[in-house]
């Protein structure tokens, strides 16, 4: 079954590139097919662009409404709106081909601050002795185009100063990311609570978690009890609090947040992977493997969990889709289980104030049991983003251009990360009043990895009991009955250094206006830190940091 579903897939895509690639002879005779506007992408000399260089900021307005582009095109599907690249061709589809449009434009940003591209187009179908004849014509830049849009690009590798990208989000989806946020905050909350967690760092991304939710939720009847407590809890609700909003509200929010999180800051790297790994005798809905697909990007793998192969499948598919940061996910299979969700999150981005690398020294860090650990600690003078709250001093250090930024969290003395948590879940980042303050800032370098193996069980506690067994009540994933999730599985990481983007400010630089510090923010003992989009407050990852060292094989010793 599934090579028989990526067959269909790649066919359908290449009937998509050979016909919006035809000519635009108004009495050209196509069969009927979907609308699909092709640009080719080429440099001055002719050459591909496309596949060369990093190019994941472009987007696409149409009709008010952006779109990121997408680099994967494994999961072209049909009625599919929005933006990929193929090979050197943009591709913008799919619209109704049986439909008319006159004069309507469709943008390009390139996000190298480089003009716009606007191509123009109008489409109407025509129906002559039974046969369909379209009327077309495309400007570009308002000239007009004969047969295939080419857009010369010298697209280049994003430098410093890469423009800044806003995730356009309605109001309504800006309130849903606070409660969203609130979940994770949740989510952070039970993990705490478990005893492994004692003294020990811990890095989660409660928005993959959130992705896995928003899934799961659209795979369970509408009015079924699965459905409500994955919704509950999903909006940060606990007990039977009434659940106001419907689970449409949240694809749409997080497909807009896949598509863009990655590219809002081109000198970041932020990795969403998502998959769903059944036993390959189960049969799944077309219509909801394209849902995985349009809405999340998501996998969907049919292995044999008898078969040794199937962890090595899993672990390589975690490996492509980290791009090699986090290589494995899990060590086991049961044999027995029906289905395993997996999702992966990694983030790694320069300072815009970066860190001087000689100023760096061991000095003491206190752990959580009052032990001393020598760790390299980093050192700036600089102006940066404050806010003291009731239970915690805040810094904000922003990444590259500012798109996203770490919010680094140290808990006033007597008060302890669940102090913390419950006091910024109610308060979140987003509506602190923030002042720019000159400081003396001391913090380690640090990387943490978090392997959570049994995610499922402080999802239980918030309040998803009915998902992890037999009556789950999956019954728009498959037909198959009895279908529930055994087991859930996030892999994260982060690595905290001097590093700071090409061409960033100076570390280690007073202030024109003082030559003295008027705040010192010492991290040298157990903290806080988020790490968020500002333009929507989407919060991307939390953690907790208690002085693990790293040591030379690349692990971690406590």
């Amino acid at each position: 079954m599934k090579k028989k579903v990526y067959s269909f897939l790649l066919a359908a895509l290449t009937a998509v590139l050979a016909s919006s690639c035809s000519s635009n002879d108004p009495d050209t005779i196509w069969d009927i097919a979907p609308l699909v506007i092709s640009v080719k992408v080429v440099s001055p000399d002719g050459y591909s662009v496309l596949n060369a260089v990093n190019t994941p900021q472009i987007t696409a307005t149409y009709k008010g409404k952006t779109y990121a582009c997408r680099r994967r095109t494994r999961f072209y599907m049909p009625h599919f709106f929005g933006l990929v690249y193929s090979n050197d061709y943009l591709l913008f589809g799919e619209l109704d081909g049986t439909g008319s449009y006159t004069d309507e434009q469709l943008t390009i940003n390139w996000g190298d601050g480089s003009p716009e591209d606007v191509i123009t187009f109008s489409h109407q179908l025509e129906w002559k002795k039974d046969k369909p004849h379209f009327k077309q014509s495309f400007y570009l830049n308002g000239k007009r185009v004969e047969g295939q849009i080419t857009i010369q690009k010298d697209l280049k590798a994003p430098g410093s100063d890469t423009p800044r990208v806003t995730i356009p989000l309605t109001d309504a989806q800006l309130a849903n990311i606070y409660a969203v946020n609130r979940m994770g905050f949740n989510l952070l909350q039970q993990m705490l609570n478990e005893p492994k967690a004692d003294g020990h760092s811990i890095v989660i991304s409660p928005l993959n978690v959130a992705f896995t939710l928003g899934m799961l939720a659209d795979g369970a009847a509408t009015a079924s009890e699965t459905c409500q407590q994955l919704l509950r809890v999903l909006n940060g609700l606990n007990g039977t609090d009434k659940v106001n909003i419907e689970r449409t509200d949240h694809n749409e929010l997080f497909k807009q947040l896949i598509d863009f999180a990655p590219i809002v800051d081109g000198q970041v790297n932020v990795t969403f992977a998502n998959a769903l790994v059944a036993r390959k005798e189960m049969l799944l809905y077309a219509g909801y493997s394209q849902f995985l697909a349009d809405y999340y990007q998501a996998d969907y793998l049919l292995l044999d969990f008898a078969s040794a192969s199937a962890l090595d499948e899993i672990n390589a598919w975690c490996r492509q889709k980290t791009q090699g940061l986090i290589p494995h996910i899990t060590n086991e299979i049961d044999p027995s289980s029906a289905a395993l969700w997996l999702n992966a999150f990694c983030f790694k981005g320069g300072w815009a104030k970066p860190f001087d690398k000689a100023s760096s020294k061991v000095a003491a860090f206190t752990r959580p049991d009052g032990s001393r650990a020598d760790l390299k600690m980093m050192h700036s003078i600089s102006r940066n983003p404050f806010v003291n709250l009731s239970v915690a001093d805040v810094v904000a250090l922003p990444f590259n251009n500012g798109a996203y930024e770490m919010d680094v969290l140290l808990p006033h003395e007597g008060r302890t990360f669940k102090d913390v948590i419950a006091a910024i879940s109610i308060d979140q980042p987003t509506y602190w009043t923030w002042q720019v303050a000159d400081m003396h800032l001391s913090m380690p370098a640090f990387q943490v990895e978090s392997f959570h193996d049994n995610l499922h069980q402080p999802l239980q506690q918030m309040g998803i009991t009915r998902l992890f067994g037999p009556d789950a009540q999956l019954t728009e994933v498959s037909p198959d009955a009895g279908l529930f999730i055994s087991m859930m599985k996030q892999a994260a990481r982060i690595t905290i250094d001097e590093d700071g983007c090409e061409g960033g400010a100076v570390a280690g630089e007073a202030s024109e206006e003082t030559t003295e510090p008027a705040i010192t923010f010492n991290a040298n003992r157990p903290f806080l830190y988020l790490i968020r989009e500002t333009s929507s407050g989407a919060i991307l990852l939390i953690g907790t940091y208690c002085g693990e060292q790293r040591i030379d094989d690349g692990g971690l010793e406590g």
